[in-house]
Order: C-alpha cells, then sequence, then structure tokens
C-alpha cells in the first residue's frame, strides 16, 4: 500500500497535505475515494463527522442498529 501523501520531514509532510490533492488509481472504488478524502481532510471542519461516517455508502447497513439508537 502506499501512503497518500510522501515526504522526507514533517515539515514537507504537512506542506504536502495542504498542497496536493489525494489520488486514487482507476480501480478503486467512488465509495472508497469518497470515504477517504472525507476522512482525510486537512481542516476538521470539511472533515466527515462521525454521523457521516456511520452513514456512509461504504460501511453499508454496519451501523444501521446505532443509527436507529442515537436518532
Amino acid at each position: 500500500m502506499i501512503a497518500p501523501w510522501t515526504a522526507h520531514s514533517p515539515i514537507e509532510l504537512l506542506k504536502n497535505i495542504k498542497k496536493y490533492p489525494l489520488k486514487f488509481s482507476s480501480s478503486t472504488s467512488p465509495q472508497i475515494s469518497s470515504f477517504l478524502t472525507g476522512c482525510l481532510q486537512f481542516e476538521e471542519n470539511k472533515r466527515l463527522s462521525w454521523d457521516e461516517i456511520y452513514k456512509h455508502k461504504l460501511l453499508g447497513d454496519q451501523f444501521i442498529v446505532f443509527i436507529d439508537f442515537i436518532g
């Protein structure tokens, strides 16, 4: 597996995360790319919320009982 961003130092890694968007191979499913993109946003307010994660298509019905419980 290849890391989404590479660098030779923590500072360079931070710059790369902020500068370059995630890239996925053509074989990556839309659900996987959507989920990872949503989870790996640099700015916290742009990341998927827990509610959005639980309801994401990638996870299907894995959390349906939990979603029903929290309302």
